[in-house]
């Protein structure tokens, strides 16, 4: 029997606050589930909306390949490493979530204009 207390797995810590959740406005979601799913889209976005999505889904994929490193970081003692890369793991996958709500939200906004100007 050892004296040894459990190695505890990293704990988040903030680096920085973690940002608010983007939430779809529920009237929109009304406007949108009231167009048929077989029903064409009319929508305009930008270049600058598309980068966004872009970047947005790469960096959500990166996020999801941090807990490589703050497992390393970890198994090898260095708790306050691990602890901080799972801390911008989680802002960064925040900031991507919401980033990629808005551009749903603004392709609904936009479809549902165009549906109401094409009849």
């Amino acid at each position: 029997m050892t004296n040894e207390a459990p190695t505890l797995p990293p704990q988040p810590i903030e680096s920085e606050p973690l940002p608010d959740q983007y939430m779809i406005p529920a009237q929109l979601l009304e406007q949108w589930i009231e167009i048929k799913t077989d029903e064409y889209l009319y929508f305009k976005i930008t270049r600058l909306d598309v980068d966004k999505l872009l970047f947005a889904l790469s960096s959500i994929v990166r996020s999801q390949q941090t807990p490589q490193e703050w497992v390393i970081h970890w198994s090898n003692g260095r708790t306050q490493e691990a602890n901080l890369e799972m801390s911008k793991s989680r802002i960064s996958a925040l900031h991507s979530q919401n980033d990629i709500r808005q551009f749903i939200a603004n392709l609904m906004v936009s479809a549902i204009s165009g549906r109401n100007k094409n009849g």
